[in-house]
């Protein structure tokens, strides 16, 4: 996440670099460090990271209050047709009943989102260095770049903290009982990443799939809109039914971006996962 020094103010997040599909070695990436220098990078890169969730999450939640709008028109009109078919005797007021109740529940939903996005707002003004009152322009998300998938492999990647303790390794006596308590803290250490580099990854294709399932149902919805468009301006379709169709449309485009959003996250996650930003148990 960046923070612009322009009198235009606005938030915005990058997009890392592309992972190169050459795989890094512990003299190529960067220089290796120990003691306080370490403790600042792990801070650093959990502060980072930590916004780059927040932002992201403060997204996801900008999405739900735009499905619950969509939803929102369409139940007011379902309300407002059922209370005109009870007046003509064609509804029922326990159907009435329903409608409002279903209206309001959903109104009452988007009210505790807008609070909630409130408060991840001034969360992320205050994380990045804002008043928690601040009225910067948050910028989106980067959109998922599919290729940073290609330069992943859980079983090469390597992890800082690893590193870190093997140069220490280097360090001490190779008698000595220091020297062999790390020893066994780096195995653990290097099956306890491996086994979480290869669940972060599993991740990444999981959301790579969930992605590509939602943008095939976002094209087929659009079909469907546009036989309704068809209908609509032939006078075969209901004022309801076409508004129906919209909604369901609108739902599988936000689908496709909670689910773009959802791939950016666990590939950032993957990757700051090798950089060392991963909790062991050690």
């Amino acid at each position: 996440a960046q923070r612009s020094s322009s009198s235009g103010v606005r938030f915005s997040l990058s997009a890392p670099e592309r992972r190169s599909t050459a795989r890094p070695t512990a003299s190529s990436t960067r220089p290796l460090a120990s003691g306080p220098s370490r403790s600042v990078d792990s801070t650093r890169a959990a502060l980072v990271s930590g916004a780059q969730s927040a932002m992201i999450g403060y997204k996801q939640l900008k999405l739900n209050e735009e499905s619950l709008e969509s939803g929102l028109t369409l139940l007011e009109a379902v309300y407002q047709s059922t209370q005109n078919q009870a007046a003509n005797g064609l509804a029922t007021q326990s159907q009435v009943l329903s409608a409002r109740q279903q209206l309001e529940s959903t109104q009452a939903t988007k009210l505790t989102l807008t609070s909630s996005e409130q408060k991840l707002r001034q969360t992320l003004c205050t994380m990045l260095g804002w008043k928690y009152d601040a009225k910067p322009e948050i910028k989106d998300v980067p959109a998922a770049d599919l290729t940073r998938i290609d330069g992943m492999n859980p079983e090469q990647d390597n992890n800082f903290t690893i590193r870190y303790n093997v140069l220490d390794l280097d360090n001490k006596d190779a008698g000595s009982v220091e020297y062999q308590n790390l020893q066994r803290t780096i195995k653990q250490e290097k099956e306890e990443v491996a086994s979480s580099l290869v669940n972060l990854y599993n991740d990444v294709l999981q959301k790579r799939n969930e992605l590509q399932t939602a943008k095939a149902a976002y094209e087929l919805e659009k079909t469907k809109m546009e036989t309704a468009e068809r209908k609509w301006q032939l006078g075969t379709i209901g004022r309801l039914e076409y508004m129906q169709q919209q909604n369901s449309l609108k739902t599988k485009e936000i689908a496709v971006k909670t689910g773009d959003l959802s791939l950016f996250q666990a590939m950032e996650t993957y990757d700051w996962a090798v950089k060392g930003n991963l909790s062991l148990s050690q």
